[in-house]
């Protein structure tokens, strides 16, 4: 039998008569049941529901964007969706070996091993990628890592480790790069705008990580272009040509006499768990031909 009984609490600050109050929490108690929130999302987004994402640190894409081209950060970016929960490079989540250099070679759709050799004595000097000797069932093996300073996937503990990240859908991005018209510098382009996505509404912001949503400020294709150095047409271009399957990666939305700009919430998102359906229907167009 539940035997609940109604409580009067009294306000220390206010001296205010809180009645009929059934249960109380403290701050540390609301804490822990927030924290068992989160991974309980975190598990369904990794688990049940078969969306397997990583965690991108956006001040450390500013870092990356400052060694690298664009079609080198595509290719870091690719590499990023293939890491375990250790950061090892592997073909499949559950894959028991890690990635071989020929493997690398086609989900990067390179095609000359020295060019291969020569992004990764790049991304080995800037320290973004590390090839080491891994011992798995008793014989030894070279695996990639990726830099866990700029991607992990394990689970998280409290909002502050996750406050300036953003999630990106690892099938998604790789279903997108296994289009045929989708080049490295495209990739490159999305791993570039990581850093201005609002965690409110994956609307591009100047301010990301503003938690006001009132006070956000949009940002439109001149802005985006100023930002990351690029032409207008360039920007405009990459906004309105990058898709897979029926979904467009970008959203233009009228906003008085200005356009401003929402990445696919399936790609990029900022928000715990998996996108509903209503967050990413705009972003539907069609199959292309």
């Amino acid at each position: 039998m539940n035997e609940n009984k109604l409580k009067t609490l009294v306000d220390i600050e206010t001296g205010e008569m809180l009645e009929n109050i059934v249960s109380y929490r403290t701050k540390e108690q609301q804490e822990i049941i927030d924290n068992e929130k989160r991974k309980k999302a975190f598990r369904d987004a990794q688990g049940s529901e078969k969306h397997p994402f990583y965690f991108a640190k956006m001040e450390k894409v500013k870092e990356a964007d400052k060694m690298l081209s664009m079609k080198e950060m595509g290719y870091f970016l690719v590499m990023q969706t293939y890491i375990s929960y250790d950061n090892i490079l592997k073909m499949e989540n559950d894959a028991k070996l890690p990635m071989t250099k020929k493997e690398l070679m086609e989900v990067l759709k390179i095609k000359k091993p020295h060019t291969l050799n020569a992004l990764l004595k790049k991304f080995a000097e800037l320290q973004l990628v590390t090839e080491e000797k891994v011992e798995l069932f008793g014989k030894q093996y070279k695996a990639f890592f990726i830099n866990k300073e700029y991607c992990f996937r394990k689970d998280v503990n409290s909002r502050a480790s996750v406050k300036k990240t953003a999630r990106v859908f690892m099938d998604n991005l790789k279903e997108l790069y296994a289009e045929d018209k989708i080049k490295p510098a495209d990739i490159g382009f999305i791993y570039r705008i990581i850093p201005f996505v609002n965690y409110h509404h994956n609307l591009l912001t100047v301010n990301p990580y503003e938690m006001d949503a009132a006070k956000d400020q949009y940002l439109t294709v001149k802005d985006i272009s100023e930002a990351l150095d690029m032409e207008e047409k360039l920007v405009s271009k990459k906004v309105s040509g990058l898709y897979w399957g029926d979904m467009a990666v970008f959203a233009r939305i009228k906003r008085g006499r200005e356009t401003i700009l929402k990445v696919n919430p399936l790609i990029i998102y900022r928000q715990e768990g998996y996108p509903p359906a209503s967050l990413y229907a705009e972003f539907v167009i069609g199959k292309k031909k």
